[in-house]
């Protein structure tokens, strides 16, 4: 099960990376192009919420939502491309899951209840009309990321390299065919320009450096979307079963990567469980399994407990963001060099509804916006 998880995982951080490749004009897939950044409970609930009006095109969220809602916390674990790109990172800067390594998130103790602390912070933000939950989004931060960052990077390496191999006569014949194919269907028609791309940048290297902490460390402790849906996925009738003759060996427990299971492997965390099923392949006696049960006392599930000082602490921070942030913003008829898409709303209006995803920059022909 593992290999099918890890093959739907590359299907979809390829199909994500195709479909924002196709957002370039003109669009030959409206309609689709913007799917993942729409799937996002987080960014449609809370945009509704601080623009104070109802969004048409929320049926992929809701969607999503139901189907939390009976299977739990999937997404995140078989689907998210940035928890895919996370799955990478770890691997390949951080060692191999189920390595037993002591993390930084063990010996700091930090308790995975800082996600639901944040996630109220960016809800009463939300309240008092501040949109600042796409900058955190997961899937607008995976999507500006790539579109504003890596691809023009891409492109950017990708173009001088072709530009030496033109002065050898000897490959042209094959790298010209390869460059032409590649200018019409992964790189930019002009040189992309983002003034910003370094901020965005040491941001998305700050979400993948939380894997120095744990595994999945920007999952367990600080992604609004995962809290949203763990939220939900408390009561989805799909667990984590174990066998009453389990021998406690904690191999599951130590394999975990969202430090979601408990009571010497026998437990779980309700909303933690990202159902990657590593616990079943890791498990030597074959004792766990994951199946519909409306129990949650037969499945030893037990809440992250959260306390109402961190609720408020984050709730109080949504507060003090709002004249912070506010004041900061440079209104449109306040600066010269501000360009929004054509066609966008009255400022005030814009930007309590830009889920700062950036696929209007990457769409736009002459990287003008």
């Amino acid at each position: 099960m593992r290999t099918l998880r890890r093959i739907v995982q590359l299907v979809a951080l390829l199909l994500f990376l195709v479909l924002l490749t196709k957002t370039s004009y003109p669009l030959s897939m409206e309609g689709w192009v913007d799917i993942f950044p729409r799937l996002s409970p987080v960014a449609v609930l809370f945009t509704m919420i601080s623009s104070r009006t109802i969004l048409s095109r929320i049926l992929p969220a809701l969607i999503l939502l139901i189907l939390t809602l009976l299977l739990g916390r999937f997404f995140c674990g078989w689907i998210c491309p940035l928890g895919s790109t996370i799955d990478i990172s770890d691997r390949l800067f951080f060692g191999r899951i189920g390595s037993g390594r002591k993390t930084g998130y063990q010996r700091l103790k930090i308790t995975p209840a800082i996600k639901y602390y944040f996630l109220a912070f960016l809800l009463v933000g939300s309240v008092l009309g501040l949109q600042i939950a796409g900058w955190f989004d997961p899937l607008s931060l995976i999507t500006r990321s790539y579109a504003l960052v890596f691809l023009p990077y891409l492109n950017f390496m990708g173009s001088n390299i072709f530009n030496l191999l033109q002065r050898i006569p000897l490959i042209t014949h094959i790298s010209e065919p390869v460059y032409s194919f590649l200018r019409i269907h992964l790189f930019y028609s002009l040189p992309p320009l983002f003034s910003h791309h370094l901020l965005l940048l040491v941001l998305f290297a700050a979400v993948l450096s939380l894997g120095f902490l744990s595994r999945r460390g920007w999952c367990r402790l600080l992604c609004p979307l995962g809290a949203l849906l763990a939220l939900v996925s408390r009561y989805s009738p799909l667990r984590r079963m174990v066998r009453e003759d389990c021998e406690s060996c904690r191999i599951c427990e130590t394999g975990c990567k969202m430090g979601a299971i408990t009571d010497h492997g026998k437990g779980i965390l309700a909303g933690e469980c990202i159902e990657c099923l590593t616990c079943i392949g890791i498990c030597p006696s074959g004792e766990v399994s994951f199946r519909f049960e409306i129990s949650r006392q037969k499945a030893l599930q037990r809440s992250v407990s959260l306390s109402r000082r961190g609720l408020l602490i984050g709730g109080m921070g949504g507060i003090v963001a709002l004249p912070v942030l506010s004041l900061s913003h440079p209104r449109r008829e306040e600066s010269i060099y501000l360009v929004r898409p054509p066609g966008a709303l009255p400022e005030d209006e814009f930007v309590t509804r830009c889920i700062r995803c950036g696929e209007c920059m990457k769409v736009c022909p002459t990287s003008g916006l």
